[in-house]
């Protein structure tokens, strides 16, 4: 159990549908910090952007991010955008998106290093194939999915990236202390941007997801009514202060990714 003080966390529990998304599994360096992990998500929309372009299909929602592996040094992870078609049409041939599937053990293949833009407005659709999650390979390491569908824990961030760790963190402590099932390997936890700040230093405001495997409708908190903050409600503060709980308004600091005290479980990538 992550320990992690989440008493100002206000978590609420929601059921997701399942959205087709097309993704890019991306690395960072942790000590490239918010902006290393800024430009590496710029550069995998772009190439999202794109691909959606070739495909013609619209992008109908903000960034994605599913955390693969939290590592001491290095952050890996799946940028995603949601897309209006649960089917895509590859080399004239239309093929219908599926949920991910865990990978059989001994099984090879590693994703490809993200291409550039300039390279994914040029090359030509790759011939549909899938990965060894079950993932429609559309555009050189570019995938085709279902992505979320079902019960998730979700709270609140205001600030910076760098709390979006934290609060990940006090999602599964709190789901482990009220008995609420989740396998994080398997149903990878993400966020979604909902609010963009001016820079990578400033207030945004992130949903935080934990999927769930059980669990009632209803947290406590939920049932009682009571709301996260809005970032409007934020207070202003300096971008050096730590990451506070995720009802609080303090950000993290700009200089590092996030707390390096967490430590997931790899999902095979």
């Amino acid at each position: 159990m992550p320990n992690i003080d989440y008493s100002e966390l206000i978590p609420y529990i929601v059921q997701t549908q399942a959205t087709p998304v097309l993704l890019v599994p991306m690395s960072i360096a942790r000590k490239d910090g918010l902006e290393g992990f800024d430009a590496a998500v710029g550069k995998a929309v772009t190439q999202l952007q794109a691909t959606a372009k070739k495909l013609g299909v619209n992008v109908t929602g903000p960034r994605v991010v599913f955390t693969t592996n939290y590592g001491d040094q290095t952050y890996t992870f799946d940028v995603a955008l949601p897309i209006d078609s649960t089917s895509v049409t590859v080399n004239g041939q239309a093929e219908q998106l599926t949920p991910p599937t865990p990978p059989a053990l001994g099984v090879p293949g590693a994703p490809a290093e993200a291409s550039s833009s300039a390279d994914a407005e040029s090359a030509p659709l790759a011939v549909d194939t899938r990965d060894r999650y079950g993932r429609l390979v559309v555009d050189g390491n570019v995938r085709a999915t279902l992505a979320f569908g079902g019960a998730a824990l979700r709270g609140i961030w205001n600030g910076t990236f760098a709390g979006v760790p934290q609060t990940r963190d006090m999602l599964k402590a709190y789901a482990q202390t009220h008995g609420y099932t989740f396998d994080d390997v398997v149903n990878r936890p993400y966020n979604i941007q909902t609010k963009v700040g001016d820079n990578v230093e400033t207030y945004s405001q992130f949903e935080v997801y934990l999927p769930l495997s059980n669990a009632p409708d209803q947290t406590p908190e939920q049932a009682a009514g009571i709301k996260p903050p809005s970032l409007e409600e934020a207070a202003p503060a300096e971008a050096g202060s730590t990451p506070a709980p995720a009802s609080s308004s303090a950000p993290a600091s700009a200089s590092s990714v996030a707390p390096a005290s967490s430590n997931e479980a790899p999902a095979g990538e």
